[in-house]
């Protein structure tokens, strides 16, 4: 299975974390999101509730850092590869203390090359 879609597609609709082959590379763990907005969403970043310290240097943020039972970083490589290896959407989902949501959504998402210092792009925002 190369991305979460595919996993969903194949009738596994639990959230959870699951090996894909986005590309030729080796294989990459990831959290799937089944549930949000119809399913099949890579997650890239969680913070729940201050337990992993994002106060972190470049190569943290390059390889990932965290655990996916809790708060983590997926990694900017990693997500590199994902974005680069098909057209991709974007969903923030954000929650205040308080309860508040809003998401905000791109119908276009790619994180570039390392030797471009994994320049965002993103376009066709809709949101809340």
């Amino acid at each position: 299975m190369r991305s979460c879609a595919d996993i969903l597609n194949a009738g596994s609709n639990t959230s959870g974390v699951y090996t894909i082959e986005p590309d030729d590379g080796e294989p990459l763990k990831v959290f799937c999101d089944q549930e949000t907005s119809g399913g099949g969403w890579i997650v890239f970043q969680r913070r729940q509730d201050g337990s992993v310290d994002f106060y972190r240097n470049w190569t943290n943020y390059e390889h990932g850092f965290g655990d996916f039972a809790g708060e983590f970083w997926l990694g900017l490589g990693r997500i590199h590869r994902l974005t680069n290896a098909t057209t991709n959407e974007l969903r923030v989902d954000m929650e205040a203390e308080e309860g508040e949501t809003a998401h905000a959504q791109y119908g276009h998402f790619e994180v570039g090359e390392k030797s471009d210092k994994y320049r965002l792009s993103v376009d066709s925002y809709s949101g809340k």
